[in-house]
């Protein structure tokens, strides 16, 4: 069995435009018998839950392709990809793997706030902050 390797675009929200773009995809055969495609996902910012039953539809159903799965994915598309896997029973056929937790920037966003004098941005300090 063979790989192919697609790298996910940053939103698509419907049906229509998902069905646009796989068309465009020039590493992606009409027919995906005995390969497993890996979708990289770490650039996806919005997907719905139509991107991904349109996308498992078409891969697996449509194109047949052995394997589907999602790298990289934030834990809202993990959740919809292997809703619409076990909606349309393919589960077996479908694996996602998450993307690290990237709490940095959270976290310095809250250590700003947390020691900043500018108005708006936390409470106004009196003393120095160690």
């Amino acid at each position: 069995m063979s790989d192919v390797l697609v790298s996910a675009p940053r939103s698509l929200g419907t049906r229509d435009l998902l069905r646009a773009w796989v068309e465009q995809v020039p590493d992606l055969p009409g027919d995906l018998t005995n390969i497993s495609v890996v979708i990289d996902c770490s650039q996806l910012q919005t997907a719905t839950p139509s991107f991904f039953d349109e996308f498992i539809k078409i891969l697996v159903l449509e194109r047949h392709a052995a394997h589907i799965e999602f790298r990289e994915a934030n834990e809202r598309a993990r959740h919809l990809a292997l809703r619409s896997a076990a909606n349309r029973h393919i589960s077996d056929r479908v694996t996602v793997t998450t993307r690290k937790e990237r709490s940095t920037w959270t976290g310095l966003g809250r250590q700003l706030k947390e020691r900043s004098n500018w108005p708006g941005l936390g409470r106004q300090r009196s003393k120095a902050v160690p």
